[in-house]
Formats: structure tokens, sequence, C-alpha cells
């Protein structure tokens, strides 16, 4: 829906502006959908998911 779409023009906006070497992605949210113009850009993802919600680091 609109929702993503918003997420990834955003993105792309931001990153144009920003330029960032990296990106971190937290789980898998609809933020996660700002890798879509980060690969585009050549940008480095990284993805972190695994117990952070519940602080638990096991």
């Amino acid at each position: 829906g609109p929702e993503v779409a918003d997420v990834i023009v955003k993105s792309d906006a931001l990153m144009e502006k920003v330029k960032p070497d990296a990106l971190l992605i937290l789980g898998d949210t609809y933020s996660g959908l700002s890798v879509l113009p980060a690969a585009h850009r050549g940008i480095k993802i990284f993805h972190m998911e695994a117990g952070l919600r519940a602080w638990d680091r096991r």
C-alpha cells in the first residue's frame, strides 16, 4: 500500500541527502524496505535481529 511506497521514497531521499556508508536494519518491519534504495545506491547493508526487541543478547 501507500505506506510501503512512502518508506521506500522517503528512505531514498534521505540517502541522497546524507550519503551514508552503510545502513543498519533492525528486525523485519516496514523500515526494512529501506534496503531497496540502499542496495540500488551501492550502500552496505547490515541486518540485526535475534532477541533485540526482548533485550536478550543470547
